[in-house]
């Protein structure tokens, strides 16, 4: 399986099962804008052998700067995770696509939860983001979740179980 966001393409071992998670109908009809302040979604969930959620959010700032009126990238990411969770559960039990109902159900029998930032940034001297600082802020956010958050770059994969290419449409 592969699943494309922007120019990056994310390839998926035999077994792994993906699914783009922003782009599930009970997210965008059922969940999104409810509990008041509106929800947010991560962009991929990943289910490796039936045993690990890998919930992963992609960052490419090869293409455009970030809103600097928007939260700080870490705690964006932290909000993504818990309400992607909560997403998660409630498709459990009530979204009307029976296919993202069944991935949620499958979701909630894994035994371990991974956390990844995908992040790509300019070439060059200055970089947007240091990515050890960011990792730190990540896992003080988000240690009761996963306290071994991964940041993968094309050049650095090598804690996830998927591959990630430049896709035909590179920046």
């Amino acid at each position: 399986m592969t699943i494309t966001e922007g120019s990056l393409k994310f390839e998926f071992p035999e077994h792994c099962i993906t699914s783009k998670y922003d782009e599930w109908s009970h997210y965008r009809k059922q969940f999104e804008n409810k509990c008041s302040t509106g929800n947010k979604a991560i962009d991929f969930i990943a289910i490796e052998a039936n045993q690990t959620l890998w919930l992963c959010e992609i960052k490419d700032f090869r293409i455009g700067q970030r809103n600097p009126e928007k939260l700080p990238l870490e705690q964006e990411i932290a909000l993504k995770v818990k309400d992607t969770l909560a997403g998660i559960v409630s498709a459990k039990f009530k979204a009307n696509n029976p296919i993202e109902k069944n991935f949620a159900e499958e979701s909630l029998k894994c035994k371990n939860i991974r956390i990844v930032l995908h992040i790509e940034q300019p070439d060059g001297i200055r970089q947007i983001y240091n990515l050890s600082d960011l990792k730190d802020k990540l896992k003080r956010l988000l240690k009761a979740i996963d306290p071994h958050i991964v940041i993968s770059t094309c050049l650095n994969q090598k804690y996830v179980p998927w591959t990630i290419t430049e896709s035909s449409n590179t920046p």
